[in-house]
């Protein structure tokens, strides 16, 4: 079994093993269009939470530390983070403090104009869907739905933007299902998905592959028995190792990292423990 170069392996017990279904996290793992969302929620809560003054010492220290950690965390969760730290700070009169949902639904509206901007691009052909996709992730995608996987995507972005996203850049098709916050499935969570997975497909734990360039997916994954590839990816689609991502993906729990899916070829082989061959991709 050829070790792909661009493959780390913590685990060092791993064994590659025939995997009966997957389970995806999809910003940072597979799509590029949110790329930004580090940057313009910190810009969000440093100003909302310095009520549009100068910000208090330390409050960009804290909210960027913050904001890296909760990589993968629902946004309502990161916006209650943001009620505690504007009350923390005091710069807000009590009676302009929001709630969490309202607070979401700010900051929905600066990431989606961001989000649509690139969308606007890719149907003008000013960008390609290579530029909003992390390297190798479909050539990925397409090898394990022909090794008959069910393939899951299980995020913290709103469902109704994922389905938009996910058919925008041509990978729906590829997802048995899609699933983010809808107020149709309000038990929704990763570990919720997770745990319905396992059961609906009669799986043995080990027998689920989980992907993601965030902790909470990892950790998830590792809770319920199954194997966590971490994708350390620096969502600007270089081929390098995101440093901070990397080591929350090891504290998470992670077997395996790697910075995107280049060598999708190697990666499915060592994976699935089979012989590597060269096949032809749509």
């Amino acid at each position: 079994m050829r070790q792909p170069t661009t493959i780390e392996i913590i685990n060092r017990s791993f064994r590659g093993r025939p995997f009966k279904c997957a389970v995806f996290d999809f910003d940072g793992t597979i799509s590029l269009l949110r790329e930004q969302w580090p940057a313009i929620m910190t810009w969000f809560m440093v100003e909302t939470i310095s009520a549009g003054a100068e910000a208090a010492p330390g409050v960009r220290r804290e909210v960027a530390h913050y904001v890296s950690d909760s990589a993968g965390y629902p946004t309502i969760a990161q916006m209650h983070k943001l009620v505690a730290l504007v009350e923390k700070y005091g710069q807000v009169p009590i009676d302009r403090v929001l709630t969490a949902e309202a607070y979401k639904e700010l900051y929905d509206r600066r990431l989606e104009t961001a989000v649509n901007g690139k969308l606007d691009r890719l149907a003008s052909g000013r960008l390609a869907l290579t530029d909003l996709i992390v390297p190798g992730a479909v050539q990925f995608l397409v090898l394990l739905a022909r090794r008959g996987l069910p393939l899951y995507v299980a995020s913290t972005t709103d469902r109704r933007f994922l389905r938009r996203e996910a058919a925008r850049l041509k990978v729906t098709t590829y997802f048995q299902d899609i699933y983010g916050p809808d107020p149709v499935l309000p038990g929704y969570s990763k570990d919720w998905l997770v745990g319905y997975v396992i059961e609906r497909h009669s799986l043995i734990p080990d027998q689920l592959l989980v992907v993601g360039d965030g902790q909470l997916e990892i950790s998830v994954a590792k809770k319920h028995g199954g194997v966590a590839l971490g994708v350390a990816s620096t969502e600007a689609g270089d081929g390098t190792v995101n440093q901070h991502k990397r080591e929350m993906l090891i504290k998470a729990g992670a077997d395996l990292i790697v910075p995107d899916f280049s060598d999708y070829e190697g990666l499915a082989a060592y994976l699935f423990n089979e012989p590597l061959m060269s096949v032809d991709l749509p």
